[in-house]
């Protein structure tokens, strides 16, 4: 016999899968501070009597009497272990070792009896496919301790709790010889399931156990109600599960495996399949009872196994370390801005290369922000919030285009969540209440996202004809019933047709006599957007099918000031977004009204500017009119920016104004009156452009109502008044273009070509800088 060192790596291996957590720890610890009271070998170990080691032994921090018997035990066996795998000086044990197979005969028969299910899927899959690397038992014992390990270790599904659990079974065989030939009766009882174990317990032993845990579809009881069916005392309860739980723990090879191959269950059990949570979800009464038994609960669990952050507890299926580190730098970002609204976790993913998942759950552990639809928010979730985030989702998977008229967002959002039927005006709030959406009002709702504050969106080069197939619900009346003012215009538009605004706001009042003065101006607008005279409206929609209403309306754009306006649209932007009602039919009756009222100058305009070809004519009278353009046709005048009483220009005016142009990167006078207002306007939009001009936000084109490009210095200060919209300070930060036009009266800017339009407002500013 040799004997063996008690402090080398091959002692401490062998330590380390037999022994407690606690008695591991406690000699590790006695080895790594050089302590003189633990043994160096086996043969000084012997020496002392039981007595006299305990008593050197007892002074290492830790080493109680129940950790010394364990290490007893296992000294005992390690020594017997390392004995019996070496030859004796005869070579009668080589002779012995050199006949023996570990892979057919006695020992396969043995091993697939007594082993668990996974050591013997594994052990016979690499016998099969020739992979397992230890023909005999002398080439298994001719390596050392670490690289047998280390080769079972790279078997195919067979892990490390099976590893250990081969060696120990060879360990088994070669001092219990006898043992495989009994055939049906194994060296020890080895358990493939809880179940089978759980069958060791006897009695009040056993019932205890399924009750307290609620084992095979009983409900869990507590102490007091088991010792009542059981007729016993509380108290005896508890004595028998602490008993129970000894008995089954006695089989730590089980459990090693066991814990090996369900691991990833229990814990994704205790987290709810979540990254981090604040505390541990209830789990299956199997996974319950195999926590309290190899580790004693689960506090003890959590310590030995799970990491924390914060008040958070870390999955430990996840990669905690870079878990951790995410953390980090995503709260120290957050913490860097000084307001979050809604920003989209896919926005954080890619500003630091984190995967959308870990993104989500690292957000999810940051207390003071809610993560709602994919969008983390620095406050608590309102139904304000929820629904601002679900208009973002839209946007972001384009259910809705950008902009979108309010009808339509509303339409969308209803079909997407029914749930919450919100109103208009409850959406416009919602959006109101972030820096995400610009109203461009004609243009209708734009999404502005962060990683991309120019958007490029789509304008259609000609509107819809009205002669085009449209869809019968486009017939039916989009409005709920109700008394709500676009409710009562449109029955107003239904019962008397097209009228001139304020007739129509006359009518209205004389109908609706609950309305107070105050709403002509909101009549008059919903009323204009009624008549068609504006993009995305609904009101002649019903009559599509109506000639005679239709003509009603054509009949009150035939005035000089409306094929003005239509003239300088076309001139105004290489898109033309038309009105429904300029159509060809429209065009020849403007045409056919200029000849009959003598108007040859101005019908000479139009003809330049219209294809008379487009039209739905006779051969002879498509002739008679090419001739017509041939002969009179020359460029249209230079209008003038006539007097439009004391209209006034404020700060919302020309941020709408810079807003469009960033989004198409240049505007004209046709596009800022579409995102300003419902009506066309002259004077008011000609000033804007004029202030934007003369503030260097926009490049000037040789006339003032063509296309005018956005200058970086225009794209910063849009960048700058979009992110305090909703400071008033701001007003009073960012020079003379807000703080001396701020609701300026415009009628001195009346009568002005563009060129003297700008130096006039530079005098202006002169003057009321200084007066």
């Amino acid at each position: 016999m040799i004997d063996v060192s008690l402090c080398d790596d091959q002692f401490v291996r062998y330590l380390e899968s037999k022994g407690s957590i606690r008695l591991v720890n406690t000699y590790m610890a006695a080895l790594i501070s050089s302590s003189p009271r633990y043994y160096k070998s086996y043969s000084s170990y012997v020496h002392d009597s039981q007595n006299q080691r305990f008593k050197r032994l007892k002074v290492i921090p830790n080493f109680g009497l129940k950790t010394f018997n364990e290490f007893e035990c296992i000294v005992e066996s390690y020594y017997s272990f390392r004995n019996d795998s070496r030859s004796d000086s005869n070579g009668t044990r080589v002779d012995k070792i050199n006949n023996f197979s570990l892979i057919e005969g006695d020992f396969f028969t043995y091993i697939t009896t007594i082993a668990t299910v996974r050591l013997i899927n594994a052990y016979s899959l690499s016998i099969e496919s020739g992979t397992f690397p230890y023909p005999t038992l002398e080439a298994y014992l001719f390596g050392s301790y670490e690289s047998r390990l280390r080769k079972l270790n790279s078997l195919k599904n067979i892990g490390k709790g099976s590893s250990l659990e081969f060696e120990e079974l060879i360990h088994k065989y070669v001092n219990f010889p006898d043992r495989p030939k009994q055939e049906g009766h194994p060296p020890a009882p080895v358990y493939n399931d809880v179940d089978s174990l759980l069958l060791t317990l006897k009695g009040n032993l056993y019932k205890v156990i399924i009750y307290r845990y609620g084992l095979y579809d009983n409900a869990r009881e507590t102490l007091a109600s088991i010792g009542e069916r059981l007729s016993i005392t509380r108290e005896r309860v508890r004595q028998l599960q602490i008993i129970a739980l000894k008995t089954l723990r006695s089989e730590k090879m089980f459990w090693d495996n066991y814990f090996d191959e369900h691991s990833v269950s229990i814990n994704n059990q205790l987290f709810d399949h979540k990254f981090a949570a604040k505390k541990l979800y209830d789990i299956g009464a199997e996974f319950q009872l195999a926590i309290d038994v190899f580790y004693g609960g689960n506090k003890q669990y959590i310590s030995k196994n799970v990491a924390s952050i914060d008040t958070y507890l870390i999955n430990p299926e996840i990669d905690a370390p870079y878990f951790l580190e995410a953390y980090a730098l995503i709260k120290k970002y957050l913490s860097s801005l000084s307001r979050i609204k809604y920003l989209h976790l896919r926005e954080l993913s890619l500003k630091f290369d984190i995967s959308l998942e870990y993104t989500s759950a690292v957000c999810e552990v940051i207390d003071s922000y809610s993560i709602i639809n994919g969008y983390i928010y620095d406050g608590k979730e309102t139904i304000r919030s929820r629904r601002l985030t679900n208009i973002l989702y839209l946007y972001d998977h384009a259910y809705i285009n950008s902009p979108a008229k309010l009808w339509n967002l509303k339409e969308t959002y209803w079909s997407h969540y029914q749930n919450d039927k919100c109103s208009g005006r409850d959406l416009t709030i919602s959006m109101e209440a972030t820096s995400h959406f610009i109203n461009l009002h004609e243009l209708g709702w734009l999404r502005i996202k962060n990683d991309r504050p120019y958007i490029q969106i789509y304008i259609p080069e000609q509107s819809t004809p009205l002669t085009q197939h449209t869809h019968d619900q486009l017939y039916n009346e989009p409005l709920l019933n109700g008394g709500g003012l676009v409710n009562q215009v449109y029955r107003l538009f239904d019962q008397c047709g097209p009228m001139q605004l304020q007739h129509a706001a006359n009518k209205f009042t004389e109908l609706n006599p609950q309305y107070k003065q105050t709403s002509f101006y909101p009549t008059i607008v919903v009323y204009a957007m009624f008549l068609k005279l504006a993009p995305g409206v609904i009101g002649i929609q019903k009559h599509l099918k109506d000639n005679y209403i239709i003509h009603q309306a054509r009949l009150l754009l035939l005035d000089i000031h409306h094929i003005k306006l239509f003239m300088l649209a076309k001139e105004s932007s290489k898109h033309l977004v038309h009105y429904p009602l300029w159509d060809t039919t429209m065009e020849q009756m403007w045409c056919d009204w200029l000849l009959e009222n003598d108007e040859l100058n101005m019908l000479g305009n139009l003809l330049y500017c219209i294809d008379v070809k487009k039209w739905k004519l006779g051969y002879d009278s498509l002739q008679s009119w090419k001739s017509s353009k041939k002969s009179l046709a020359h460029k249209p005048f230079t209008p003038e920016i006539t007097k439009w009483g004391s209209r006034r220009v404020d700060y919302n005016t020309l941020y709408i104004v810079l807003a469009a142009a960033s989004v198409y990167g240049y505007t004209s006078w046709m596009h800022a009156n579409l995102a300003v207002g419902w009506r066309l306007e002259t004077t008011r939009i000609a000033v804007a452009l004029a202030v934007l001009v003369h503030a260097g936000a926009l490049n000037p084109s040789d006339n003032w109502y063509e296309l005018h490009n956005i200058t970086d210095s225009g794209k910063e200060l849009f960048s700058l008044l979009h992110n305090y919209r909703y400071q008033s300070e701001i007003l009073t930060t960012t020079g003379s273009l807000i703080k001396y036009d701020n609701d300026a009266k415009l009628s001195w800017a009346a009568n002005f070509s563009f060129d003297e339009l700008i130096d006039k407002i530079d005098q202006h500013f002169s003057s009321v800088n200084h007066p």
